[in-house]
Formats: C-alpha cells, structure tokens, sequence
C-alpha cells in the first residue's frame, strides 16, 4: 500500500463494516495472537488496526462503559532516537502537552469536525500483545469518534466529480476549519486525505493532533527547511509520496510536525509563525488540485516545491470546467503573504457563498426565456414535494416513491433556495410512503441535513421499522441530537414547534 493509503488522517476510518461486539470473544485469538481476553486501553477493548501513519496507529475500539465504537490512536516509534526516547520515557511534560492539546481539541464540537472523546498515557506491559508494526507497548492514546467511510482524497479519485460536487465537499470542511479557527485552534495539516467523508455523505476534518493553540503558534513554527525529517520507515519513499507526507522538524532533541510539503504554505517552509490562514493556504491548495487536476505550483522534490511555493509561483491556465469566479477566491488564498489571503476561512467562505450566489441570479437575468423557464421548474412535480409548512420556519419534504440522485439533487436545490436568508429553520420529512433508497442515494441525502441552520428534523415512518433503521443511519452522523423519528405527521409537527420555540426562531 502507499503512504495515502496508511496516512495518519485515516484515524478514524475503515472501509470495513463495524465489527459486532458480540463477536469480539470469537475474533480475539485471530486478532491479538490467541489472547484469551482483548487488549485494553484505559477502559477500551482494542479490536483490530485501521490505519496506520508515520506518526501512530489507529485501532477501531469498543468503550464497554458508553457501549459504543470509537477510534484510538497510538503513537509509534517512528521519528528521531530522542523522539522515541522521549515517547518510551512518557515523562510528565509530554503526557501534560498531550493533555492540554487533547482538551483544547475536545471543547471542538461541530457537525464538520472528528470529535475527541479523551486522551492520555498506556501501558501494555503484561497483556499478551504482539507488537507488530513497531508499535510500542507504553506510550500515549487518543480516543475519538470513528467515522465508516473513506477520506476525501479516495472520495475524490473513486469517479469523476463535477466541480459543484467537489466545492460542496470542501467548504463542508472549510466550516470545520472556521470551527477550529474560532476556538484558537490551527489545523497545521489541513489536506484531503485528513478529512472523513462518512458513508453518508457527512464530512469531518481529522487529525488535529498536528495542532496547536494559535497563541503557541509563533514558538511551535519550524525553524528551517533543512531541519525537516520524514518518518524513519518512509525515508527511501518516493519523492512524490514524501511531499504528501506529514514531516518532522527536529529541535532541541524533540520532534515537531511540520506539515506535508504538497500541502504547506511559505511560512511554514521560511520556519515563520504559522496562523489560521495558513490552513486557508492549504485548503485552497487542495481544492484548487481537485478542481483542476493537478497541483497549482510546480515541484517533484522538496527543494524544487519549496522554492516555487516560497516564491509564490502558482500555475495559473483557465479551465472552462472551473468557474472564473472561483478561481479568483483560489488564487487569493494562494497568496504568498498571509496578509493578501482573506481575513479568515469564514471570509472564504463568505466569498465563495456570495459569489455563487451572484452568478447564478446574473445567469437567470441574462436568459430571455428566464420566466418561462422560473414557471416551468415550478410546476416540476419533483418540486412540488418540498414546501412551507409554516412559512418562514418550518419545511415540509415528502419522499418520492422512489428516491433517485435527480430527486435528491432536486431536493437540495429548492431546499437551499427556500432556507439561504434564514437564521434557522426545521424540517418534516416524511418518507412514510417511498422506497428505502441505496447506500449512493442515502450518502447525498445525508448532506442535506448537515446545514448549520436546520435546527431540527422530523421523520415520519410510518409504522415502518425498516424506514425508521434507514433514517436513523441517514441522520444520525449529521444530525446527532437535532432529529427525532415518529409515526404520525401530527406528532413531527407538535415537536418541531416546541423545537423552533426553544431555539426562539418563531416571528412574533
């Protein structure tokens, strides 16, 4: 496998269905070399790797107490001698670093980002262990939600994606950012293969345990280039895998993450202090590779990418496929100082939300036919199924027979259209009389429901246990705590106004 394939964003991720912790007894002796009780962490009983990276292995794990799956990630020995001695020595400071950055991460909580459960020091000296893949037996863990699916990079290279589908996915991450940004926290490794893209659709960014709170910025900066390291075993990598994979720098006998070359911004390779709009740097890095197939500054080695990249040459050759607009955001984000970036990822945001917004309504103006064609999509039946219920605060959505990616695609689109000046709103959705929709189908529903501003949900099943399984698998990743599942439409109705009460939305 290539270093992608096993980087240390796949933290929390399989493409493995999630094991039944029933059969957790008859998997131990083929998992942990015939150990006649499972490995444990903490509370946590280990079940099998997932991932693995040049910095720590990851592990799907069951917490017996919360009875639930998570991810936990151990370190590896990976790195510089001292690195590993400090690691084995588990010596006070670097357990409490481990701890700060671990609360910093956990006060984190957004739709858009893995969540950290909790974090701290192991040893597994006296369980039978095979510690295969140079994992050590004491060290440090961190525990984090475990999201199914794949990342954004495998999402992205499975098909041909058109551009509004890749945009869609990233600003989905680009919030997690703003999320991260608002509580002081930088990513320092933002790329595709750090962001979770669930089975359903739902995306999180992954792997903060590359950051650092902003006001720590200026000292945990690399200082030079030259001190950058890559991971012991990826030292005879290609050179192409080695600038997709996360490096260290080496100073005063410990390890500091760098970033990944193909990903980092010019500050980071000057050894400068790093900010929020470093992560916009390589946000805008890693859309501009999707959109446009390639990477918008030249370098197969690190000396050539670093020297293109501190000198700000970007690639720039329009493509009809990429909307000019959008390329102009781009390239504003790809500034070589931070200060021509945008003030912040939210700014970003803004930008990319408004421009859209403004070229579609100019489109529609400059069409002759415009109002016959306004008439036409509103009389589309598809259209038809998703309505006011209460206008201004409460959407109704019936399911089609027979769901389809055009319907979802439809759906989406009115949706967006009804809710875009609202503050917050909520929404019925009953899928009483339609089909159960495929795993495709049930992964763009799911983003529908990852709106910020859709303050709860409603579904009506119908009696139907099978349709009421379905929608919770739909809603659950996106939606925790902000959906409920019922029988009757009255009983969704009485309960999304007591919702949209308790949020003060209703107008007076």
């Amino acid at each position: 496998m290539t270093t992608d394939d096993h980087s240390p964003a796949e933290l929390a991720l399989t493409d493995a269905p999630l094991i039944d912790v029933g059969l957790l007894r008859e998997l131990e002796s083929s998992l942990f070399a015939g150990s006649p009780r499972p490995v444990t962490i903490a509370r946590y009983e280990l079940l099998r790797a997932i991932g693995a990276g040049g910095f720590g292995s990851v592990y799907l794990a069951h917490d017996p107490q919360l009875e639930r799956d998570v991810a936990i990630k151990l370190l590896h020995r990976h790195g510089s001698s001292s690195a590993r001695a400090e690691l084995t020595a588990l010596d006070a400071s670097r357990e409490s670093q481990l701890m700060r950055e671990a609360k910093a991460l956990a006060r984190l909580s957004h739709v858009n980002v893995v969540q950290i459960y909790d974090a701290g020091a192991f040893d597994l000296e006296g369980q039978d262990f095979d510690a295969r893949g140079g994992l050590i037996t004491r060290g440090l863990f961190i525990v984090m939600e475990y999201v199914e699916g794949q990342n954004l990079a495998q999402w992205i290279a499975a098909r041909p994606r058109r551009w509004p589908a890749l945009l869609d996915k990233f600003r989905a991450a680009g919030r997690g950012l703003a999320a991260a940004h608002a509580l002081g926290i930088i990513h320092r490794d933002f790329k595709p293969a750090n962001v979770l893209v669930g089975v359903n659709g739902s995306v999180r960014v992954a792997d903060f345990g590359l950051a650092r709170a902003i006001e720590d910025s200026a000292t945990a900066s690399a200082t030079t280039l030259a001190e950058v390291t890559a991971p012991a075993r990826e030292e005879r990598a290609p050179a192409s895998a080695l600038l997709r994979s996360s490096l260290l720098v080496t100073r005063g006998g410990s390890s500091v993450v760098a970033g990944t070359p193909r990903y980092m911004a010019p500050e980071q390779f000057l050894g400068h202090a790093v900010s929020p709009r470093t992560d916009q740097y390589a946000f805008c890095t890693a859309l501009f590779e999707a959109m446009y197939g390639r990477h918008p500054i030249a370098g197969d080695t690190l000396a050539e990418l670093s020297r293109n990249v501190t000198r700000g040459r970007v690639r720039v050759s329009p493509d009809d496929r990429v909307p000019a607009w959008l390329e102009r955001i781009l390239l504003r984000g790809l500034s070589r100082e931070p200060g021509d970036r945008f003030p912040s990822m939210r700014a970003l945001l803004d930008a990319i939300a408004a421009e859209g917004q403004l070229v579609a309504a100019e489109r529609v103006a400059l069409e002759p036919d415009a109002a016959t064609r306004a008439d036409a999509r509103a009389r589309d039946p598809l259209r038809a199924l998703i309505r006011w219920l209460e206008p201004g605060l409460m959407i109704l959505y019936e399911e089609t027979e027979r769901p389809s990616l055009r319907s979802v695609d439809v759906m989406r689109e009115e949706l967006t259209a009804k809710t875009a000046a609202l503050p917050g709103y909520a929404m019925l959705v009953d899928v009483s009389r339609a089909l159960m929709p495929g795993a495709e189908i049930r992964e763009k529903i799911g983003e529908m429901f990852a709106d910020p501003h859709l303050v709860y949900t409603v579904v009506v099943h119908g009696d139907d246990p099978v349709k009421k399984l379905t929608a919770e698998l739909i809603l659950e990743p996106v939606a925790s705590g902000r959906y409920a599942i019922v029988s009757t439409r009255e009983r969704a109705v009485a309960l999304l106004r007591a919702r949209l009460v308790d949020a003060g939305l209703p107008r007076s």
